[in-house]
């Protein structure tokens, strides 16, 4: 058993004094001293910087009073002047004498906090952008069932989904088709992009299959293009209306079709829905007709 923890683990044997009396093959590799290097030296003094020293010894007076085990994560030193994150596991070790000695067993875990740290710094960001889009995001499990909403999202539906299935909140022929969309995203492991009417809004919506906690979860982003769409409908009418201007000849044709705008001439107004958006104006200068555009803003 001691020859497997050898292979993984820094063993290192101390007296009440703390200096060291065992130092395996582990630890020469993890810390680059050599047991005969270490030997009777004090082992907060070798590998704990110091700020840590006194901690460390408060822990090594905790095994010495009588604590049969004590964990710590903490920083250490090696030769070369480099800083490591170690585990440690403390307790007491008495030799065929008797004799009482510490036993620390320490693994350098400075990857795996380095990935943690990262992992947790990813977290946060994502969860600040997920917190903070003015997107709809959302998490909805196979079943459709809301695993997660961020604030847009909650806006958008106008309650908070969280917990609820889609045929909870929408019409079932709108909770069927993206119950559709979810399933194919998962099933395909692919992108699934549609667009959709709700309310007399229009959204794009892009499924994606995602894991979370280890299972396969739909990661939903919707973005509503009501007003790109009210925009895109405008500009098409403005190009219709100075296609029609250009292609007729008949002046009097024109005036039926125009109204009058004191100090602008005579302009063609450019009507969605309830609303104004601007004028199509028309002059003559010098026989010639020119065409110019008036916004109302």
């Amino acid at each position: 058993m001691r020859k497997g923890i050898d292979q993984f683990s820094t063993i290192i044997v101390f007296d009440e004094d703390l200096r060291i009396v065992d130092w395996n093959g582990k630890a020469e590799e993890i810390f680059g001293w050599k047991r005969e290097e270490v030997l009777g030296k004090n082992v907060a003094e070798l590998i704990d910087p110091e700020p840590l020293r006194e901690k460390i010894q408060q822990v090594a007076k905790r095994v010495a009073e009588g604590e049969i085990y004590t964990h710590s994560i903490n920083d250490n030193l090696t030769k070369d002047g480099r800083i490591i994150t170690c585990e440690w596991h403390n307790t007491v070790y008495r030799d065929a004498k008797g004799r009482a000695y510490r036993l620390s067993i320490g693994l350098d875990v400075t990857e795996k906090i380095k990935m943690e740290r990262k992992l947790k710094e990813s977290e946060e960001r994502y969860r600040a952008i997920f917190m903070h889009s003015p997107v709809l995001i959302a998490i909805l499990d196979k079943e459709g069932r809301f695993i997660e909403a961020n604030p847009a999202m909650v806006k958008g539906i106008g309650e908070n989904p969280v917990g609820k299935t889609l045929s909870e909140i929408f019409p079932m022929d709108v909770a069927e088709r993206r119950l559709r969309h979810i399933r194919k995203a998962l099933e395909e492991d692919s992108l699934v992009e549609f667009e959709d009417e709700r309310g007399g809004r229009h959204f794009i919506n892009f499924y994606l299959s995602v894991k979370v906690k280890g299972e396969r979860h739909c990661l939903v982003i919707a973005q509503d293009i009501t007003e790109l769409q009210k925009l895109a409908k405008l500009l098409r009418e403005m190009v219709e209306v100075n296609e029609a201007i250009v292609r007729i000849h008949d002046h009097e044709k024109l005036v039926k079709k125009i109204v009058e705008r004191p100090g602008e001439g005579e302009c063609l107004e450019i009507r969605y829905g309830e609303k104004t958006y601007g004028f199509l104006c028309v002059k003559n200068v010098d026989e010639e007709m020119k065409i110019f555009a008036k916004d109302t803003h």
